[in-house]
């Protein structure tokens, strides 16, 4: 193994690596030069030392391929030294040289070149020079050896020896200069100079800065003055005049101190840049506005697809629910008929289909949505859709209700229903409830689960049609010719307002008991909302038909007494 794994101590056979490149120059050199002194002298003699010269480049030949594949085997696994004698990384090594590792070569290099800044004369670049030895080519500044660039080297950049020495010495001269000039007393003393000059001009600006805003707020005070009317809506006055100039007064000092602020925050980086020592600083100021608006705006070009999609499903979705719009409407004026299908359902399925679309473009919608798929967006979805699932049981119930009472029409808002044991008008009906107003002027809240669970009945269904019966019961004696009552009750019924004329009043005999009949009068109106009135006023006039018939209402009662002598068990009537 020629190259060991960074950070392992190197062992002989690194050495003896080394001593056989050594042996194969200097035996290649000998060759040659024996070859050149007897190229005409012994030509048997020239043809051994020529097949000698080809197996030793042979044997160069199939060492440097071997080489070559271990250090290929090794490149994935070994990380290499960092040359970074100013903070500054120049270029990293891989190859140990003998003992020396190659965190020990860089570390060498680091030294040397540390202790040469730090001499009195300085760096003179001239002065580092290139120099072969031994197959080695040595970087040497003065008397001092700096790196020695061996065949490894040069085979694991997978370069010459040459130019890689020449490129090393180009960024190690680069490097020092460059140090020097950042440090150096005079170019100390300029940027001093210039943070003066800048905290002067931070000064002077700070100081016109804070005149023009004052010049600025004068300005705009005494503009605004002559137009503020103060903020009203209706009788009630959210902002006087007053009131209004400290809120514009108050914006302009928050203004002001915004932009002191950025600028102040854009100059601090500029005076952290002028010293190498604080560029850094410099830099991560700037990062902290300059990376959240690259990350900003990169995310915003990358978002875009996105963007367009939610844009093509909210365009479809707008169009597909006016669509639907269209044909509720329609159907609702019943210039659309669909068999099967009722006008007043046209709204009620027209809202549910908006709500199912609108659900079906938000779960489209949903992945598109910036940090959709991050940890939070997601505890954040199932802690609402917890609190819905939680909180909405009775809610979800009573709007399934109102589903199917709307398809049950047992009602629609204006009829007059009984729901329970309130009578009323319908006045609104919604997904959750039902309200009623009654007679009394009472609005009635019902939940739709309850209108389910119960029975409605709707006494304005058939006034269009035939209408609404009204119907009340009186009792007389048996002396009374029955067809005087039906007369009279069918003329009480119709000097009635409200009462139809067609279909005619009539009169039900419902009962014949012990001591009087029962009459039950029945009557067409088309306006049940006021039936109440409608019942008062035929009773009135059934009291003043009977009246002026001389026929009271008052039903005859009896008591058991004892039995006359000359019938068993025969009651005597009392008045």
């Amino acid at each position: 193994m020629l190259f060991p794994a960074h950070g392992q101590t190197t062992g002989p056979d690194s050495a003896k690596t080394d001593s056989v490149v050594q042996m194969d120059s200097l035996q290649q050199a000998r060759l040659i030069q024996e070859l050149m002194a007897n190229r005409t002298a012994d030509l048997l003699r020239e043809a051994q030392l020529q097949a000698q010269l080809m197996a030793l480049e042979e044997e160069k030949q199939a060492r440097a391929q071997q080489m070559l594949r271990e250090m290929d085997s090794l490149r994935g696994v070994t990380e290499g030294a960092a040359v970074a004698p100013f903070e500054d990384t120049l270029f990293f090594l891989y190859a140990p040289v003998g003992a020396f590792t190659a965190q020990d070569r860089a570390e060498h290099v680091r030294d040397q070149l540390n202790e040469i800044v730090e001499t009195e004369t300085g760096f003179v670049p001239d002065s580092l020079r290139i120099i072969i030895s031994e197959g080695n080519y040595d970087l040497v500044y003065l008397d001092q050896m700096i790196l020695s660039i061996t065949p490894f080297d040069a085979a694991w950049a997978e370069n010459t020896q040459k130019a890689l020495a020449q490129g090393y010495l180009e960024q190690i001269q680069l490097s020092v200069v460059d140090y020097e000039d950042a440090y150096g007393t005079l170019q100390i003393l300029k940027r001093v100079g210039i943070v003066a000059l800048l905290l002067i001009l931070i000064g002077l600006g700070y100081k016109y800065l804070n005149k023009l805003f004052q010049w600025g707020d004068d300005r705009i005070l005494n503009w605004s003055r002559r137009r503020m009317k103060g903020l009203k809506l209706r009788n009630y006055e959210f902002l006087s005049v007053e009131q209004q100039e400290q809120v514009v007064h108050w914006v302009l000092i928050v203004v002001k101190w915004i932009i002191i602020a950025v600028l102040l925050y854009l100059v601090l980086p500029v005076l952290f840049s002028i010293f190498p020592a604080t560029k850094g600083l410099a830099q991560t100021l700037f990062s902290y506005v300059l990376d959240p608006l690259k990350s900003f705006a990169w995310g915003f070009i990358n978002y875009i697809p996105s963007l367009i999609t939610i844009v093509v499903i909210l365009v479809i979705t707008y169009y597909f629910d006016r669509f639907l719009r269209f044909l509720a409407q329609e159907v609702e004026q019943n210039k659309l008929h669909i068999p099967g299908f009722y006008s007043d359902w046209s709204m009620p399925t027209y809202n549910l289909l908006k709500i199912i679309t609108y659900t079906f473009a938000f779960v489209m919608i949903f992945p598109n949505l910036p940090g959709s798929d991050s940890n939070i967006f997601r505890g954040v979805s199932v802690f609402f859709g917890l609190l819905i699932s939680l909180g909405s049981s009775g809610a979800i119930s009573n709007i399934i209700a109102g589903l199917v009472i709307t398809y049950m029409r047992a009602f629609k808002v204006g009829d007059f229903v009984k729901i329970g044991e309130t009578e009323g008008v319908v006045i609104e009906k919604s997904m959750l409830v039902t309200r009623l107003r009654t007679i009394k002027n009472e609005d009635v809240t019902i939940p739709n689960v309850s209108i389910l669970n119960g029975a409605t009945i709707n006494y304005s269904s058939q006034t269009d049609e035939k209408g609404l019966i009204l119907n009340t019961e009186i009792t007389l004696g048996y002396e009374h010719r029955w067809e005087q009552v039906h007369e009279l009750l069918i003329g009480a019924a119709k000097k009635t307002e409200n009462v139809k004329a067609e279909p005619a009043p009539y009169v039900l005999q419902t009962a014949l008991d012990d001591q009087f009949v029962r009459y039950e009068i029945n009557a067409f109106t088309d306006i049940a909302e006021i039936a109440d009135r409608t019942y008062s006023s035929l009773h009135a006039n059934i009291q003043s038909a009977f009246r002026e018939a001389k026929i009271d209402l008052l039903a005859p009662q009896y008591e058991v007494e004892h039995p006359w002598p000359d019938t068993p068990g025969r009651k005597k009537p009392t008045e």
